[in-house]
């Protein structure tokens, strides 16, 4: 075993094994005693999960924007909603050499922000309102979970499932890293299986729509919910979804992302076939070979950080999701999607690419529950009981939160990782996050920028942003901050060589003629071309 998992291996070992341990020993005990919830304590457990997950979120992900602990994504969000309520349309100038073009939706296809969060941006054009907006979407999700809960449990078992949800490390990870649009599957996936629930048709085709407008692989998922209405009996429904979503994701991918792409990249594919390349130069080709290969596929799905993630999504309610093996199955493209992708980051438990696994598996857990039902030696009450348990220990050794272990304990890490850190230090703002503030607000407004990573979400309204050390003739300002030890590069291939010389980089302008420091403290530092 690589040096690098050991640490984590002895880490997620005992973590699993205490959560498995008082899983068990919460339904032991709770079915030996015939221990269940009243309704007062199951409204006491929901209010304070409830609170306590608003309160560490808000809590967090603003000591996260203050501590300029957020990275390029989050910037290039900023920028490109700011933009947009300036009358430039969803561009990210920052992006154009990557996405080859400056619309957003050369990437990927979200129409659903036009819905969600354009409109309060346009209001309230704040980094923090982003954190705000986010945890509204991703908490409205309750309504509809708690709906479906009251469909197969009681009230008060279904209050603790919610509790469960608020507990699960995913979801808070999905919150706190900060907008990617596909995390509005959770909510709206959940209305879904409700309206399917149901039957009420027409709110589920409205529903679908919607998911639909969340991003260009969503109607993957839907294809695959069309596939388990079939099975379900709900043939014409049921086909109309499947022919839809291949329809809407032919149209995504082959016309209307290329159309808002350079002429260049219109003859190109996804930006994400670079990672399925291996299985062909088409979408068609890397879904047929990968279905002609199965054996290859779940081969390269076997690594030992991705069998890590696979548990980890599972874990916190116990394996139940699996009970429901074909509710399950509708979560099969996310899962493929992200667990072949080369990039390790794609499977992680603690990003929001399985988004649109969530909602399926915590479906799965509840009509699971009710299957388990018909097994006379299943106490549902203690199961319940058990899986609240449970995803509140996997919090505690795996989450982000302030009951977690991460929170208080720096040495403890839950992954391999060079800039994220998930210790209370990385929300408090530090003198050099005051002095890089400062300096900011020298640079003009209409300034092309270039500027390290973490600076850049101060700079979305500035007339162009770039990453340092990436190249740009237009660039006016350069800020570096020369004694941050974590180094993160741009886009340009120069990612890891900027990790390993920073200071290669630093002195093409320092010792430049052609520049001039404007302001340096601490390390952090504002040069300007001396032709302005």
């Amino acid at each position: 075993m690589p040096d690098e998992f050991k640490d984590l291996f002895i880490i997620y070992s005992f973590g699993l094994t205490l959560i498995f341990f008082l899983s068990f020993f919460t339904y032991y005990v709770s079915n030996k005693f015939s221990l269940t919830i009243s309704k007062k304590n199951s409204y006491y457990i929901f209010f304070t999960s409830f609170l306590f997950y608003i309160i560490s979120i808000l809590y967090i992900s603003f000591g996260k924007i203050n501590a300029l602990h957020h990275y390029y994504d989050f910037a290039a969000h900023l920028e490109m909603l700011w933009r947009n309520s300036q009358g430039l349309g969803l561009t990210m100038l920052s992006a154009e050499t990557y996405h080859g073009s400056i619309n957003w939706f050369a990437a990927h296809f979200t129409p659903i922000i036009y819905f969600t969060y354009i409109p309060i941006f346009k209001i309230f054009p704040s980094p923090y309102i982003i954190p705000l907006s986010e945890s509204f979407f991703i908490l409205s999700s309750l309504i509809p979970l708690w709906l479906i809960c009251k469909k197969y449990l009681n009230t008060n078992l279904s209050r603790l499932i919610i509790c469960s949800f608020l507990f699960y490390p995913t979801i808070f990870y999905t919150n706190l890293y900060g907008i990617a649009y596909i995390e509005l599957c959770i909510p709206l996936f959940l209305w879904l299986f409700y309206f399917f629930d149901e039957k009420k048709n027409s709110l589920f085709i409205l529903t679908f729509i919607l998911c639909l407008l969340i991003r260009e692989e969503v109607s993957l998922v839907t294809c695959f919910f069309g596939i388990y209405m079939l099975i379900k009996k709900r043939y014409l429904i049921g086909l109309f979804v499947i022919f839809v979503s291949i329809i809407y994701f032919y149209t995504a991918l082959s016309i209307v992302i290329p159309f808002f792409g350079s002429e260049n990249f219109y003859e190109k594919d996804h930006i994400s076939t670079i990672l399925f390349e291996e299985w062909g130069d088409t979408y068609l080709e890397v879904i047929l070979n990968i279905l002609l290969n199965p054996i290859d596929a779940f081969i390269k799905m076997i690594s030992i950080p991705k069998i890590g993630n696979f548990v980890m999504i599972l874990a916190p309610l116990l394996f139940i999701p699996l009970t429901n093996i074909l509710a399950f199955f509708i979560a099969i493209p996310n899962l493929a999607m992200v667990f072949l992708s080369p990039a390790i980051t794609h499977s992680s438990y603690m990003l929001y690419y399985l988004s649109p696994t969530i909602p399926i598996i915590f479906y799965a857990t509840v009509s699971g529950i009710t299957i388990l039902k018909k097994l006379r030696y299943v106490n549902i009450n203690s199961l319940v009981n058990a899986i609240l348990v449970s995803s509140i220990t996997a919090t505690i050794f795996f989450g982000a939160t302030p009951i977690s272990i991460a929170f208080w304990n720096k040495g403890y890490k839950v992954g391999n990782f060079y800039t994220t850190n998930f210790h209370r230090s990385a929300y408090v703002e530090e003198e050099r996050d005051v002095i890089a503030k400062k300096m900011v607000k020298l640079i003009p407004e209409n300034a092309v920028v270039s500027a390290e990573q973490h600076f850049l979400p101060l700079l979305f309204k500035k007339k162009k942003i770039k990453v340092f050390p990436d190249e740009d003739k237009n660039i006016e300002y350069v800020l570096i901050d020369i004694l941050n030890p974590k180094k993160t590069g741009g886009m340009d291939d120069n990612y890891l060589s900027f990790r390993l010389d920073p200071e290669f980089y630093y002195q093409k302008y320092l010792k430049n003629n052609n520049w001039t420091i404007v302001a340096e403290d601490k390390g952090v530092t504002l040069l300007k071309k001396n032709d302005l």
